[in-house]
């Protein structure tokens, strides 16, 4: 097994690390803060740095803890890039919330209350141990790459068809992510026209310091034991054309058919109880027509969720139980060209 080389956060620049490893590939664990049974909370590094010097795009997975599609397509990705075959850098963060993949949860389990990573950009370097950590990876590595690919899932309870999310916005930062987002190849294209720093989000903050950003969603627990070598081939393929996007590899970018623009809303349930899904993903639906069922402990049904407006179902609750006030449908309609 390689060597993995250990990093220290006290003097880490991602640049730096690139310059000084040129023409090389490796795997490396930069050291953050020591917890309280003597590890230390990292962040995995995958890189390769190409011989000559070039665009740098990073791209990292598991920013829920849950949702495991990216890590191994970011594995693969970096498996099969030669530092002598590009011009820049590759970045790979298999697990950005390292401790929370290793509980297999959404949240770390390091806060005195759990936080969501990617409901805490920008961070705060004096808060607590997630907020840090959205911090430090914000300064540290986002502001010093050339583009970032984020990757999302349905996680535990979620499944969510390949939809790639951009923010549109008219801006050059934007017509560049749309680019990537495009080059993607996944079923959805995601417009995100409600840019606000108050949501949290690490790709709208990324977005806001002039970084060209997608994020990519696929899959989920439910999918996983028959569809997972699908989603990977399907992440690594999306990542390797953006990198020719970038011109890191100067490959020619690979054309997929044209995805559904779509500007998605979260539909959300009333009651909780037991949650029998009426729709699929990639259905049409009508306004009025039934998304969900949900029953009590009884059996006795308690509400019926309804389609707000005609649409296509994008992302569903697949969990047998739902909470009240959760969301249980991910509902787009189609942007207009």
């Amino acid at each position: 097994m390689e060597k993995i080389l250990q990093l220290s956060a006290a003097d880490f620049s991602l640049k730096k690390l690139i310059e000084e490893n040129r023409g090389n590939k490796r795997q490396l664990e930069l050291n953050l803060v020591r917890k309280a049974n003597g590890e230390w909370m990292k962040i995995p590094i995958l890189l390769v740095s190409g011989t000559e010097p070039g665009n740098i795009l990073l791209a990292d997975g598991c920013c829920h803890g849950d949702e495991y599609e990216g890590t191994e397509g970011i594995i693969e990705t970096w498996r099969n890039l030669g530092p002598e075959s590009i011009k820049g850098a590759f970045v790979g963060i298999p697990a950005l919330n390292l401790d929370a993949y290793g509980s297999m949860n959404r949240y770390s389990g390091n806060d005195f209350v759990p936080v969501d990573l990617n409901r805490a950009f920008p961070g705060n370097e004096q808060g607590y141990v997630t907020d840090y950590l959205a911090n430090y990876y914000l300064e540290h590595f986002i502001k010093e790459a050339s583009a970032v690919v984020t990757l999302h899932g349905g996680g535990n309870t979620l499944f969510l068809s390949p939809v790639v999310c951009f923010p549109d916005t008219g801006t050059e930062v934007s017509r560049k992510a749309k680019e990537m987002a495009e080059a993607f190849g996944f079923d959805f294209l995601w417009h995100d026209e409600d840019i606000d720093p108050a949501f949290g989000l690490m790709d709208q903050h990324a977005y806001l310091n002039g970084i060209p950003v997608v994020t990519a969603e696929i899959g989920g627990q439910c999918i996983r034991h028959r569809e997972r070598e699908e989603c990977i081939q399907r992440i690594q393929r999306g990542i390797l054309n953006v990198i020719k996007v970038l011109e890191i590899l100067g490959d020619p970018v690979q054309s997929f058919e044209q995805p559904c623009s779509v500007h998605l809303k979260y539909i959300y349930s009333t009651h909780g109880g037991i949650h029998k899904p009426q729709k699929r993903d990639k259905e049409r639906v009508k306004k009025g027509e039934t998304l969900s069922i949900i029953t009590d402990v009884f059996g006795n049904e308690v509400e019926r969720i309804k389609a707000p407006y005609d649409g296509i179902v994008v992302g569903y609750l697949v969990y047998s139980i739902v909470n009240p006030k959760s969301w249980v449908y991910l509902m787009g309609t189609e942007v207009k060209k």
